[in-house]
């Protein structure tokens, strides 16, 4: 049944074809389904409450496309129209990180893992400003975190600095000349 233009379907259908959702209908052929509009949203009706909605939205406008994935906690991920990703939450991964590209950008308070070229990879680390040089820690801890502390550190100096908490062994430094 339809009112005021809305079709409702209460029951299962397959659609032959494209869809086209909102005012323009189909931009595309090569997309089985074309939405206009902000975005879709998508409610979980097995459980929750009434903030239980995550939706992706087009945030840009003109010809760019932004599109920020949230849940009812938040903003979870954006993909920018230059294709950057930005996370907002914690990635997991039980696989192995890669990254691939050079470093050709730089901010403050920032960890960055780069390839520089075919031979050289880069763990980089930013100060809090433009003159301050990042400073690097290694710690090691329990699971919970209540038992270790720091292992290892390169200050904004460029010292090396070990944390030995047992003196039951010697560090030999080897100089090449």
């Amino acid at each position: 049944s339809s009112a005021s233009g809305t079709v409702y379907i209460n029951t299962n259908t397959i659609f032959a074809g494209d869809i086209g959702l909102g005012g323009t209908g189909l931009y595309t052929s090569s997309h089985s389904l074309n939405i206009d509009g902000t975005g879709l949203a998508i409610k979980n009706t097995i459980n929750g409450s009434n903030n239980n909605w995550s939706t992706i939205t087009n945030t840009d406008s003109g010809s760019a496309a932004n599109l920020v994935f949230t849940t009812g906690s938040g903003i979870a991920l954006t993909l920018a129209h230059n294709t950057d990703a930005t996370f907002t939450g914690i990635v997991t991964t039980d696989k192995i990180l890669v990254t691939k590209g050079q470093n050709v950008s730089h901010g403050a308070s920032q960890l960055r893992i780069s390839q520089e070229d075919t031979a050289t990879s880069e763990l980089r680390f930013y100060g809090a400003n433009t003159s301050t040089a990042g400073t690097l820690r290694f710690l090691g801890s329990s699971s919970d975190g209540s038992v270790g502390g720091e292992r290892l550190r390169i200050d904004s100096n460029g010292v090396l600095q070990l944390t030995e908490t047992s003196a039951s062994g010697f560090l030999n430094v080897m100089e090449h000349l």
